[in-house]
């Protein structure tokens, strides 16, 4: 009999889909090596989102799972995030990080270094005296107060420029939050933070600060005190998602190599290449290296035309492509998509003088997802 397989993100929020997802999924087991892997999957209108966070498929699992997630017509992606398996090139890389967590607070503190703990220390102490009395609150999901959210709002939109558009109620659900930590100051709310925690194993959802009290690192000081709860509730792992902020590098935290994004069918691919010829586009360039920019670069990878280089207002280093500020001179291409996920008529007045065909590339694959599923539903 096959042993099923364990991982370490097995409880990670996301992947707990008889808690978000309830009974709306579907689950898929193969034996491999004798070891049976158990995969669970969530179908959203036409989108197969997988629970695999942080988790690695021996190859010929993974394309047996994509396989038969694409037997059913109605599906025409397959949305992974952050596991360990990159798929014929469709997902782009990034980062999936979290921190251990050891028995007790003060070996955690020993992981940082010298200088780093008595800055911590000191900032403590000098919220403690300077502003009013240091008090740590922490709430059960049900018990947390509109108060926080609603601050915590507040906070995003000043330091971020955030807007959550959500009710407290809403943006609870939305991000599964199980827990809440507020750290005062005397009457002063200094920082806000939330997580999600199912048994042992936390993901750190978010957290903002007061940004009068910046100078005393009010956002490090509210990590530092939340790791300390957990330590305390005895939690192995927290998950921070992944980037490169600066706190996430803290107290022995390991990042590994993980995948995100869109696997689609051949029939999307397909699609995209028809418009390509039906419109003579062979050579493009995009403008906008946000979130859509690096989504289309990847996918142009398996799909036939050729990228000569982006566009953008800012300067972007490490690029895996040539970006160009809108300012310079720019090569010839056939046509220039836009890859933001927001309409600009600026931009689009501004790409107009000097290219002869512009489209949104989220219009283009909105088309050819539509005709798919149009002939789906008519049987063809």
């Amino acid at each position: 009999m096959s042993a099923k397989v364990k991982f370490d993100t097995d409880n990670l929020i996301y992947n707990r889909y008889d808690l978000i997802h309830q009974n709306a999924y579907n689950k898929f087991s193969y034996n491999n090596d004798e070891t049976e892997y158990e995969i669970e999957v969530c179908h959203q209108n036409g989108v197969a989102e997988v629970n695999q966070w942080g988790k690695q498929l021996p190859e010929q699992v993974m394309s047996r799972l994509v396989e038969d997630i694409f037997s059913s017509r109605n599906v025409f992606a397959i949305k992974i995030t952050r596991n360990r398996n990159q798929y014929k090139n469709f997902l782009e890389e990034t980062n999936d990080i979290r921190v251990p967590l050891p028995d007790s607070f003060q070996e955690l503190m020993n992981r940082a270094e010298r200088r780093d703990r008595a800055t911590i220390r000191r900032k403590l102490r000098w919220l403690d005296e300077r502003v009013g009395n240091l008090t740590i609150c922490v709430y059960e999901r049900e018990k947390i107060p509109d108060f926080i959210v609603e601050t915590y709002f507040q906070w995003k939109k000043e330091t971020h420029k955030t807007e959550y558009g959500l009710t407290s109620k809403e943006y609870l659900d939305k991000y599964y939050v199980t827990d809440a930590m507020l750290m005062n100051a005397g009457e002063t709310m200094v920082a806000v933070a939330f997580f999600c925690q199912v048994e042992d194993i936390v993901f750190f959802e978010n957290f903002s600060y007061n940004s009068q009290l910046k100078e005393y690192s009010p956002g490090l000081l509210m990590y530092v005190k939340m790791m300390e709860e957990l330590i305390r509730r005895r939690c192995r792992y927290l998950y921070l998602g992944g980037g490169s902020y600066i706190y996430k590098k803290r107290f022995g935290a390991e990042s590994f190599k993980a995948y995100s994004g869109l696997i689609y069918r051949q029939e999307i691919l397909a699609g995209l290449n028809e418009f390509f010829d039906r419109n003579g586009i062979f050579k493009v360039a995009f403008y906008g290296f946000g979130v859509c920019g690096h989504s289309f670069l990847q996918l142009s990878h398996t799909i036939r035309v050729s990228v000569l280089y982006g566009i953008d207002r800012d300067s972007i280093e490490n690029a895996e492509i040539k970006i160009y500020s809108p300012d310079e001179i720019l090569p010839e291409v056939d046509a220039v998509f836009i890859t933001m996920n927001t309409k600009y008529s600026e931009v689009e007045d501004l790409l107009k003088k000097r290219f002869k065909k512009i489209y949104y590339w989220n219009d283009i694959l909105k088309e050819v997802i539509t005709d798919y599923r149009r002939r789906v539903n008519e049987g063809n």
